[in-house]
């Protein structure tokens, strides 16, 4: 692999303390309600292996979350959702009325998704349905837990629930489909990006809307929100953009593929140096300054990046590519390792207490990644 540009040093704030893994109430897609993708886990640093593999039918789209018991939960395009333990053993099952492409968020004893017969579920302990809420479209985008329990959903509307009843406090529609996971910045500002190409802002308290931010492209992926409230967004153009708490532009920056308009599908992550980090349809994993955009290192992979950047405690930097590898980079984004799992990985990589990573794959397995 190469890269383009050196590791050198950064100027950015730190993040907030992160809560030991047995304090932590809640988890979701991207780590936190920002969407940084920060852990407080150690992630493998020398070359693992395939230890086990837990199959499904049909391609397995969503990102793998482990709950505070220790069970990955993830779900496939078959409609089974699956919570295995970490010896690969199926501890329960549901199967949804629809394809399931949104990576589950949980809640004290409560995993929440979303799936295709347009509906976000609660299941408990057990997989049995806890409550619903119906939506007006594919409920595709990963449900994300604010600070306070609330759990904030997004499909063709974006609403709040109580987690314990599944009652809707508010809802508000958007005028597009979302299929990124809502962010929500610690000045209560509620993002939640447009399929379609639009940013949306809310007040998270009651859903008041604030003017939406046009973009010029496809938006698969969710907003990252920055530690100052800025907030990030990659579009299909090949543009990363960084707009103010505002709403105001702060920057924007290329990524090699714009010219063939070849831009990111996967949500930025945020390590604690001030790197904003995230892979491109033009096959490499990009880190970019936090503070102006500009670029600090690319690493080539050989398959398109739709997969969204998981950082461990040390920050060494997790990912798949449409290569069949899942990579495992420095902090200064040279590669450490990256293993074969025979199939596209479009997943964020998850990482277990025992160090292990689990990523799904388009083989339609949940394939466990664990170093000698």
């Amino acid at each position: 692999m190469r890269r383009s540009l050196a590791f050198c040093a950064l100027l950015g704030a730190l993040g907030a303390p992160e809560e030991a893994p047995s304090q932590v109430p809640s988890g979701m897609f991207g780590g936190d309600p920002r969407h940084t993708g920060r852990v407080s886990l150690r992630g493998p640093h020398t070359e693992p292996s395939v230890a086990w593999r837990v199959r499904t039918r049909r391609r397995v789209f969503a990102s793998p979350v482990v709950t505070r018991e220790g069970l990955v939960v993830f779900g496939s395009l078959d409609g089974s959702v699956l919570a295995v333990d970490p010896r690969g053993v199926t501890r329960w099952a549901w199967t949804a009325p629809g394809r399931v492409f949104s990576a589950p968020a949980w809640w004290r004893d409560l995993v929440v998704l979303g799936h295709d017969a347009r509906a976000f579920v609660a299941l408990d302990a057990r997989g049995s349905v806890r409550w619903q809420v119906p939506t007006p479209d594919d409920a595709d985008a990963p449900p994300m837990v604010g600070p306070d329990g609330t759990v904030y959903l997004a499909s063709r509307e974006v609403c709040a629930v109580d987690p314990s009843n599944g009652a809707v406090r508010w809802r508000t529609a958007l005028q597009g489909h979302a299929f990124g996971a809502p962010a929500l910045a610690p000045d209560g500002t509620l993002w939640v990006t447009e399929l379609g190409g639009g940013l949306d802002a809310f007040r998270a308290t009651d859903g008041t809307a604030r003017p939406r931010i046009p973009l010029p492209g496809a938006v698969h992926g969710g907003a990252l929100v920055l530690d100052d409230n800025a907030v990030v967004v990659a579009v299909s153009d090949g543009h990363v953009r960084c707009f103010n708490a505002d709403g105001s532009p702060r920057w924007d920056s290329a990524l090699e593929g714009s010219g063939r308009s070849l831009g990111s599908r996967g949500t930025p992550a945020l390590t604690r140096e001030g790197l904003v980090v995230l892979g491109g349809e033009d096959g490499a994993v990009y880190g970019l300054r936090a503070a102006d955009g500009q670029r600090v290192f690319r690493t080539q992979t050989f398959g398109p990046v739709r997969s969204s950047v998981r950082v461990d405690a040390d920050g060494w930097l997790f990912v798949g590519s449409e290569d069949d590898r899942v990579y495992g980079l420095r902090p200064d984004g040279s590669v450490g390792w990256s293993v074969s799992v025979g199939a596209d990985v479009d997943t964020s990589p998850a990482i277990l207490p025992n160090g292990s990573l689990v990523v799904g794959a388009d083989d339609g397995a949940l394939h466990c990644l664990q170093a000698p």
